[in-house]
């Protein structure tokens, strides 16, 4: 692989004395491989039969706010440590975005890299929402993990997401306060995704 691209987001330390120095990269091509594999270790092979890949199938990738977090060290072969790409979404007809997958070495869990990959790259997205008309962000994941960013359970029967999904785990985090609340006020439930 070449090296990173200079347009890195952040570098710094995990925390101290756990991990040496990395850099968060914009995602580029040539990490296609590497991620794969790193999804495939985070959440199996069988990923892509989970409703969030069903999903993304519909969406465009919005390339300019996918990262991967790589060890900065000076060996041949870059080691990336995370990745998280977000998708362009449509509810009910208010443009949004779909985070995820995020994923984390196994080997580099505990370490803090979700966190700050999660808040930088929700830093950058919150810059751009008004250019893109991007309301709020949502996702699949654990509340207990995704709280300590801002994010929110979406009410229950408020998104049609597709199914098997639980709905404790959709989530949100707004860019223009309240405007996933006024779209529920204001729409037929279940808002539907893509449509």
């Amino acid at each position: 692989m070449n090296q990173p691209s200079t347009n890195a987001i952040a570098t710094g330390k995990a925390h101290a004395n756990s991990l040496d120095e990395f850099i968060i990269s914009p995602y580029n091509h040539e990490y296609n491989k590497a991620v794969t594999q790193l999804l495939n270790n985070a959440f199996g092979e069988n990923r892509l039969k989970k409703s969030s890949y069903k999903l993304r199938e519909t969406c465009k990738k919005i390339d300019s706010l996918s990262y991967v977090i790589l060890a900065d060290n000076t060996a041949k072969d870059i080691k990336i440590l995370a990745s998280i790409e977000y998708w362009q979404l449509n509810v009910a007809g208010a443009k949004a975005l779909l985070l995820g997958p995020l994923a984390v070495d196994p080997a580099s869990q505990g370490l803090g890299l979700g966190r700050k990959i999660i808040e930088d790259s929700l830093k950058l997205a919150r810059e751009l929402s008004a250019k893109n008309a991007w309301s709020f962000v949502i996702l699949i994941g654990d509340l207990d993990y995704y709280a300590k960013c801002g994010f929110k359970r979406v009410p229950l029967a408020a998104i049609d997401y597709p199914k098997p999904t639980d709905p404790n785990r959709i989530l949100y985090l707004e860019f223009k306060t309240g405007s996933l609340n006024k779209l529920i006020e204001s729409s037929n439930l279940p808002l539907l995704l893509n449509q």
